[in-house]
């Protein structure tokens, strides 16, 4: 099990706010950001039923620039954990799917102590008013509505306010307002017993900017943009919005400031003046939420990939750095040590000891010079070379040290035969296990790092599918014993990159062509050849069965 912190950003125009809706479960159609956000986590398949905690509850109509929240989600067995890019990708895939006004634009793995609501520190929101200029053209306005004014790019962005405004009066009341205060008056409909003390570390107003470029559109002459910004460590229910209604009441001069220090002095719902409404919901964003580093830091060794044992039994896992043993009662350090026991023989064990038994024939052998031959084992065991035609070199020429490599996953990074031979650059990707696909490269770091060698071509007549199972394998240990793993080739293009593709298809889920896109987008230059191609397209049917 393992707890992602996620940062998302929605329009809020055709959402039902934050907190899932009461109608939602019977109706079986989410509304809420949460009731989206959960549809489409559980889309994930995930073992469990993933619970949201969100930071901050947004009305209906307010915007999130960034809004956070952690969820809990674990694989069912035999499967490496959740990794932060797949669930970007996965939740982002399916709100395009569905056309919702919801992105996430961040996952990071937190430790399971954080809590998205209690470790934040601060929240900024930003509230935008568009003010009427005074020289505005009213022409085509009715005597009560002055909708004709509003630019359609900023149709539910903004809060348009009528001129005389004084820009100076309402500073001025920012001013005040800053600090520690009780703000029971500026609070919606709260229950009884709430402390309404909150202290507001900044409110100021500043000038702003529309959205779009104002040679596009002539309205925005009309117009000048004030951005009033809040920030506080928390707020009362509606707090922001009745605090930017008194603020225009008081900058329109429809309240005095007699009746803007009696709300402060007197702090109760009955010193609400009459006359000051709370701005409406679609000119507010949250900015942010804050929270300490410290929070998002793990206090201990980070075992989370190594998923909780259901069973009775105890379980002992011995990393590079410790001896580790988990139960149901936790898991606790016990010594140190430099090796990684394993309850079962791995899958190459078992692999070498069915191959002993298999019975040789043919083999077509190509040497890193172009060279082919054929060697058959006949029953007697008299073994006959036969050369084929010299084919092209059977890798990438390599005429410069390429030092380029690409995190495809937070442990999982695709490289050249020059980055598995820069122990700088292994040591700063943290790299605790090479798996070396390529031809005629030694592995330079033996005991210093896990090495997996298969070498093989790069010829669409090599077929690489028979090493997918055994590659993959080696990969997923790699990872669920807390490492992190470099696949290379000579190049990093063709080799390396189809065993990351097979990969991700087989233990993330992924077609051929999700898995070439999502490796593509982290390493624009590969190039599986042809022959790959195909099997590859084979492997995604076998899996499939």
């Amino acid at each position: 099990m393992r707890r992602f912190l996620l940062t998302v950003g929605y329009c809020g125009t055709n959402l039902r706010g934050v907190q899932k809706q009461v109608d939602e479960g019977v109706s079986g159609k989410a509304c809420s950001v949460h009731g989206l956000l959960e549809n489409a986590l559980v889309h994930l398949r995930p073992a469990n039923h993933p619970e949201l905690y969100i930071s901050s509850r947004t009305d209906a109509g307010v915007h999130a620039l960034c809004n956070t929240l952690h969820v809990d989600l674990k694989r069912s067995p035999y499967q490496p954990p959740f990794e932060p890019e797949y669930i970007t990708i996965g939740v982002n895939r399916f709100f395009q799917k569905t056309k919702t006004d919801i992105r996430v634009h961040r996952t990071v793995h937190v430790p399971p102590t954080f809590h998205a609501r209690f470790d934040a520190s601060g929240r900024t929101y930003l509230y935008r008013l568009a003010v009427i200029k005074p020289e505005a053209d009213l022409s085509q306005c009715q005597s009560l509505s002055f909708d004709a004014l509003i630019p359609i790019g900023e149709l539910h962005r903004c809060y348009l306010v009528k001129s005389p405004f004084d820009v100076e009066k309402v500073r001025e009341a920012c001013r005040t307002l800053q600090g520690s205060h009780d703000f029971a008056t500026f609070a919606g409909k709260i229950g009884s017993g709430v402390d309404t003390k909150r202290n507001l570390s900044q409110i100021t107003v500043t000038q702003g900017r529309p959205l779009l470029d104002p040679a596009f559109e002539p309205l925005y002459d009309n117009l000048q943009f004030l951005d009033i910004i809040v920030k506080s460590r928390s707020f009362l229910y509606r707090q922001v919005r009745r605090t930017v209604g008194v603020l225009v009441a008081l900058g329109q001069g429809r309240i005095s400031f007699d009746d803007f220090h009696r709300m402060l002095s007197t702090p109760s719902r009955d010193s609400w003046p009459s006359r000051a409404v709370t701005a409406p919901a679609a000119g507010l964003y949250l900015v942010n939420v804050h929270y300490p580093p410290e929070a998002l830091c793990f206090p201990y060794p980070d075992f989370s990939a190594v998923e909780s044992w259901e069973g009775d039994k105890e379980l002992i896992f011995i990393t590079k750095q410790s001896l580790v043993k988990s139960s149901p009662k936790g898991i606790r350090i016990v010594v140190e040590s430099k090796k990684i026991f394993h309850k079962m023989s791995s899958l190459a064990q078992q692999l070498e000891a069915k191959r002993t038994n298999l019975r040789h024939t043919q083999t077509q052998v190509t040497t890193p010079d172009g060279q082919s031959k054929i060697e058959d084992i006949r029953s007697d065991g008299t073994h006959v070379v036969r050369m084929l035609a010299p084919l092209s070199p059977g890798f990438v020429v390599d005429t410069k040290p390429d030092l380029r490599y690409s995190p495809i996953l937070t442990k999982l990074i695709l490289g050249s035969q020059d980055v598995a031979h820069d122990l700088d650059l292994l040591h700063k990707n943290k790299v605790t296990h090479i798996l070396n696909v390529a031809t005629g490269v030694i592995n330079l770091f033996e005991g210093w790092f896990t090495y997996k060698t298969k070498e093989a071509y790069d010829t669409p007549t090599c077929q690489i599918i028979n090493i997918f199972d055994e590659c993959c394998e080696f990969i997923h240990d790699a990872i669920m014993s807390g490492g992190c793993v470099l696949v290379h080739c000579n190049a990093g293009v063709s080799r390396a990159a189809s065993i990351v593709i097979a990969y991700l298809m087989k233990h993330y889920g992924m077609n051929y062509d999700e898995a070439y896109r999502f490796v593509k987008s982290k390493r624009s230059f590969i190039r599986p050849n042809v022959g790959f191609v195909e099997q590859l397209k084979e492997y995604e049917a076998k899996l499939s069965k």
